[in-house]
C-alpha cells in the first residue's frame, strides 16, 4: 500500500460520495464524524479490493461495501433510494472512466497496454477521472434528469427497467474488465452468455409489463373521453323512464277490468324491470357529474347483469357539482381508479356463489369519499395487492391496482386505504376537495 494509493482512495470515495450528496439533495456534514468513518471505510474497501483482485467481483464487492458507508454517512435511510442513487453514481463514474481512455487514445495514442499501465490504477489517472466526475455531476441536466419525479416514480413501478439496466452496466464492465484485466476467454464466454440470456428474460418481462399497463391506459382513457357525454344521455333515460311509467300505469288502469293477462305483465314490468331501472338511475343521480355518475352507472348495469348484489349508497349532502373544483387532470385520475377498482370487485365476485358489492360515496373532512366493497374467497395479501400480476383471479392478470397506485403517485389529492372484515375487503379512496 503506498501513498499513491492511500491518496487515490480517498479522492474517489470523496467525489463519489459528493455526487451522492447532489443526486440525494443532502450536504456533507464535514463536522460529523460519521462522515469520516464512512470515507474511510469507503477508500480503505476500495485500496484492498485493488490489491486483491482485478476482476468484475470487486466491482460487486465495492459497490456493497459503499451503499454500507453510505448508511453509516449520510441522514438519508430509504434503503431503496440509497441503492438507486449508488448505482447511478457508479455508472456516471463508469462513463467518466470511458471517457478519459478515449481521450487517451485519441489525443495521447496510447494503446490498451499504455492504458493498464499509465492511466488506471495511477494517481494520475484516478484524477484526471475524478475531475471528469465532477464536472458530470454538476451539469444540472444530468442531475435534474436522474432526479426527475416521473422518472423515480417510473423506475419504482418498474422494477424490470432497473433490473435490466443494472444487467447492462455488469455486461459492458465485465466485457471492458476483459479487456483490461484478460480474464480467461472461457469464463468470459460463460459470463456473457448467463447474463444474455438474463438480459432476454427481463426485455420479455418488460415488455409485457408495458403492454398490459398500455392497454389499461387505453381503455379508461377511451372510458373518460366518453363519461360526460353518457351522463347527459343519462339525463335523457331519467325523463324518458319517468314518462314510460307514468304510460305504462295509465294503460294498466285501461286494461284492469278487460285483459288480465296484459293487466298482469304490465304489473310484473312496473315492479321489476321499470322499478330497478328507476332505483339506478335515481340513486346514481345523486352523484357528482364530470364523469363519475356515468362511469358508477355503467359500472352498475354490469353488475346487474352478471347478477352481482349492489348496494349503492349516495350521501344526501353530496354537492353534485362537487367535482367542478378539482383539476381536469384529478378527475380523469378519479374516474380511472374508480374504474380500476370497481372492475376489480366485479371480477373478483362474478365466480362465487354469493356476489356483493357495495359502493358508498360521501364527503368528509374535506375529501369526496368512495368505498367500495366487495366478498371475497380464500387468502387476501394486502401487502402483495398492489405489485404488478399480483391477482387472486390467476396469471396474467392484477395489473389495474398497480395502474391505481401509480396514479396516485403523480397525483398528491388522491389517497387509497384498505381493509378486510370479515370476508369483505374494502377499498377506501379519498379525494381532497
Amino acid at each position: 500500500m503506498t501513498i499513491q494509493m492511500i491518496i487515490s482512495g480517498l479522492l474517489i470515495s470523496w467525489v463519489c460520495f459528493y455526487a451522492l450528496s447532489k443526486l440525494l439533495k443532502e450536504r456533507i456534514d464535514y463536522k460529523s464524524s460519521k462522515t469520516w468513518i464512512g470515507l474511510l471505510i469507503n477508500a480503505l474497501s476500495l485500496i484492498i479490493l485493488y490489491l486483491l483482485t482485478n476482476n468484475l467481483i470487486r466491482i460487486i464487492f465495492y459497490y456493497i461495501i459503499f451503499v454500507f458507508s453510505v448508511t453509516i454517512a449520510f441522514k438519508e435511510k430509504n434503503i431503496i433510494n440509497i441503492f438507486f442513487n449508488s448505482f447511478v453514481v457508479f455508472f456516471l463514474f463508469f462513463i467518466a472512466e470511458i471517457l478519459f481512455a478515449i481521450c487517451a487514445i485519441v489525443f495521447l495514442n496510447y494503446t490498451i497496454d499504455d492504458i493498464k499501465v499509465n492511466c488506471f490504477n495511477t494517481l494520475f489517472g484516478n484524477g484526471i477521472v475524478s475531475l471528469l466526475f465532477f464536472v458530470m455531476i454538476n451539469i444540472k441536466y444530468i442531475i435534474k434528469f436522474f432526479q426527475n419525479p416521473n422518472f423515480m416514480v417510473y423506475l419504482k413501478n418498474n422494477k424490470n427497467t432497473i433490473a435490466i439496466f443494472t444487467v447492462s452496466i455488469l455486461t459492458i464492465s465485465m466485457l471492458l474488465y476483459y479487456i483490461f484485466f484478460e480474464i480467461p476467454l472461457l469464463m468470459g464466454f460463460i459470463y456473457i452468455l448467463i447474463l444474455s440470456v438474463i438480459y432476454l428474460m427481463l426485455i420479455l418481462g418488460f415488455f409485457q409489463e408495458k403492454s398490459q399497463n398500455i392497454k389499461l391506459q387505453i381503455k379508461y382513457e377511451m372510458l373518460i373521453k366518453n363519461l360526460n357525454e353518457y351522463e347527459k344521455m343519462l339525463e335523457i333515460q331519467r325523463l324518458n323512464n319517468h314518462e314510460n311509467k307514468n304510460h305504462f300505469i295509465t294503460i294498466r288502469g285501461m286494461l284492469k277490468d278487460k285483459n288480465h293477462k296484459a293487466y298482469k305483465y304490465i304489473s310484473n314490468l312496473l315492479e321489476t324491470k321499470i322499478a330497478d331501472d328507476e332505483e339506478l338511475l335515481y340513486k346514481t343521480k345523486k352523484l357528482p357529474i364530470g364523469g363519475l355518475q356515468g362511469l358508477i352507472y355503467q359500472k352498475l348495469l354490469i353488475m346487474k347483469e352478471k347478477k352481482i348484489n349492489i348496494s349503492l349508497e349516495v350521501s344526501k349532502r353530496l354537492d353534485t357539482i362537487l367535482l367542478e373544483k378539482i383539476s381536469d387532470l384529478t378527475n380523469q385520475h378519479l374516474c380511472a381508479i374508480v374504474g380500476v377498482l370497481l372492475d376489480n370487485a366485479i371480477e373478483a365476485v362474478e365466480l362465487l356463489n354469493e356476489r356483493k358489492v357495495s359502493i358508498n360515496v360521501y364527503s368528509e373532512d374535506g375529501y369526496l369519499v368512495i368505498t367500495i366493497s366487495n366478498n371475497f374467497e380464500g387468502i387476501l395479501e394486502l401487502n402483495k395487492i398492489e405489485e404488478k400480476g399480483y391477482s387472486t383471479k390467476g396469471k396474467g392478470r392484477g395489473y389495474g391496482l398497480s395502474l391505481a397506485k401509480q396514479i396516485m403517485e403523480r397525483d398528491e389529492n388522491l389517497k387509497l386505504e384498505r381493509e378486510i372484515i370479515g370476508n369483505m375487503f374494502k377499498q377506501k379512496l379519498k379525494l381532497k376537495i
